[in-house]
């Protein structure tokens, strides 16, 4: 197992990992909306373009996919006592349940942005 110092990581790099756990929310609900969604046609063409709504879509639902995986494979490597309040502190911004020590929390929470981070690409 890594020291705790292997697990820090620079600020810009941590925020972007930290808002891609706020987001994972929106990000389940807006893959659902994709999955679940028809293109709106408006019947008329307006311009010589050609779109691709379809395909488009099915763009946009690949790259959610791809950061709802990261974000769910970080936290399969979280213990599963502490992976819901994890996601209460960071995305509800709520206080960590009694059931473990501030600082073993703490060290979870560094781990799991962690593991965002790295699957990411961000280091």
């Amino acid at each position: 197992m890594y020291n705790q110092r292997h697990y820090i990581l620079q600020k810009e790099v941590y925020y972007q990992a930290l808002w891609l756990l706020r987001q994972y929310p929106s990000l389940k609900a807006e893959y659902a909306d994709l999955v679940h969604s028809s293109p709106a046609l408006d019947g008329q063409p307006r311009s010589t373009d050609p779109g691709d709504p379809t395909g488009e879509a099915a763009a946009r639902a690949a790259a959610v996919s791809a950061k709802i995986r990261i974000i769910e494979g970080a936290l399969s490597r979280i213990p599963g006592e502490y992976r819901a309040g994890l996601l209460q502190n960071i995305i509800d911004r709520e206080p960590y349940p009694t059931i473990a020590n501030r600082s073993t929390w703490k060290a979870w929470r560094r781990r799991l942005i962690y593991f965002v981070a790295r699957g990411a690409g961000m280091i």
